[in-house]
């Protein structure tokens, strides 16, 4: 059964965060309204709808990249349970 199966699927998912979080630039184009994101071991995703973000307050941070600079940007967060 597909609801069965569905909801077993979302019991073995171990999230490892209690947030979310999104770059403020991501919210600038109207017609995108949902992220969806996944783990590095493509394992689970998370979504999360834009105008649950906004909710939030707007953090400036240095992040890391995959390359040696840091890179600043704005992100907002949102609960992910």
């Amino acid at each position: 059964m597909i609801g069965n199966t569905e909801i077993n699927i979302f019991l073995m998912v171990n999230l490892l965060f209690s947030t979310l979080g999104q770059y403020e630039g991501k919210f600038i184009k109207p017609s995108i309204q949902l992220s969806i994101q996944c783990d590095s071991t493509e394992t689970a995703i998370a979504v999360a709808w834009h105008e649950d973000f906004k909710k939030e307050n707007k953090i400036k941070l240095t992040l890391d990249t995959d390359y040696s600079e840091k890179q600043f940007g704005t992100v907002r967060y949102t609960r992910a349970i």
